[in-house]
């Protein structure tokens, strides 16, 4: 049985451990990660033969300290690699590619790599403006394009990163669309929350990358009795979210969630909030765990508009698109729900939940791996 490697420098989510769950029947499997923000969460790696974690160079943040925790888990990475000797590399995100062309470069020309793009890889799309920001994107970008002409796979969690960029230059080599589809055991429990719109409840759960979109659902409840927020989850300015909360009343922050939590705090809410910040070109074409949730579930979803994520939410019809920047418009949105909403987007969500078991997506990617990675 062929062994793969998995490398990420986070610590794995549910969409890592849905391609360990699709894979560990078939193939060995071991798994390097770096709990780079120290989340002391233990992820269920059953099926995983070995675990190898990376707990030096915690921060937060793309600061000097940082970049230089990054080169310790690629360095750490290809040594590991060394020692396992693996038959294939499972990369995700653009570190984890580093560290796998670096190791067949210097150590094993026929190791096949698997490349996972979840995001727009930062270093080649950062946010700001700066000549080193200028420089280092632009180099990023052309050793990501020598790069994929090493990898026998891509597997893209959105349409949206192939048809918005990898397209232009990645068309030749093979790919699978793998979604950040909810895994099985993950929303076990819930327990849909009362809605008696006494408050309504509006939830955000996951990593709060865009601090200017949460203000903008804080700014559209405040002050309306009818409404409540709930927050949880990882943030890489917990100052900053911590001053911003203080100036309101009606919102609820409950920290970094455990691994199984996340049940507990949708049974919290009636709606869930998922606007992310368009000026951003990831936020334009990413797929988020949220819209997958929010079907299982049969909660509506607000997304901003203009991007993939609302061109699938209002296809599917089981949410709403505004401008994230518009408080007045979105606290209009949600005064203007009424139970007929409600059971109009649970119907849709019931029709389109079908589409999204990841039982039936799992052996897209076995099959991808058994055509483009073993027979390669």
């Amino acid at each position: 049985m062929k062994k793969i490697m998995m490398l990420s420098p986070s610590v794995p989510d549910p969409r890592m451990l849905n391609r360990v769950r699709a894979l560990r029947e078939h193939y060995r499997i071991v798994f390097y990660y770096w709990d780079r923000l120290n989340e002391s969460i233990e992820p269920d790696m059953r099926g995983v033969e070995r675990i190898y974690i990376r707990k030096k160079g915690q921060s937060k943040g793309m600061r000097l300290k940082t970049l230089i925790g990054y080169g310790g888990f690629i360095l750490q990475g290809i040594r590991l690699l060394i020692h396992e000797r693996p038959h294939i590399i499972h990369a995700f995100r653009y570190e984890g590619l580093m560290t796998a062309i670096l190791y067949r470069f210097w150590c094993d020309r026929s190791v096949k790599i698997v490349y996972e793009i979840a995001d727009l890889p930062s270093a080649i799309f950062p946010r700001g403006k700066g000549l080193f920001k200028k420089i280092l994107a632009k180099t990023s970008a052309m050793k990501e394009r020598r790069w994929i002409k090493k990898c026998s796979l891509l597997v893209f969690t959105s349409p949206g990163f192939y048809e918005f960029y990898y397209k232009k230059f990645a068309s030749s080599r093979p790919k699978v669309y793998q979604e950040n589809l909810v895994g099985p055991g993950i929303l076990d429990g819930y327990q849909a929350h009362p809605r008696d719109f006494n408050p309504l409840v509006i939830g955000y759960f996951g990593n709060m990358r865009y601090l200017n979109t949460i203000k903008t659902l804080l700014d559209a409840v405040e002050g309306e009795p009818g409404l409540r927020v709930e927050l949880a989850g990882f943030t890489q300015n917990e100052r900053k979210l911590y001053r911003l909360l203080k100036k309101y009343k009606q919102a609820s922050y409950h920290g970094i969630f455990p691994s199984g939590g996340l049940r507990k705090y949708y049974s919290m809410v009636d709606v869930i909030y998922c606007a992310y910040d368009t000026e951003d070109k990831n936020a334009l074409v990413l797929m988020p765990n949220k819209f997958y949730e929010a079907i299982e579930l049969g909660l509506p979803l607000i997304v901003s508009r203009g991007t993939y994520l609302a061109k699938r939410t209002e296809k599917e019809g089981v949410g709403y698109a505004i401008d994230e920047s518009d408080s007045d418009e979105l606290r209009r949105l949600l005064l203007s729900l009424k139970e007929e909403d409600f059971e109009r987007i649970q119907k849709a969500a019931e029709e389109a939940r079908d589409k999204y078991r990841v039982e039936e997506h799992d052996p897209r990617l076995l099959a991808a791996y058994r055509e483009h990675v073993d027979g390669d």
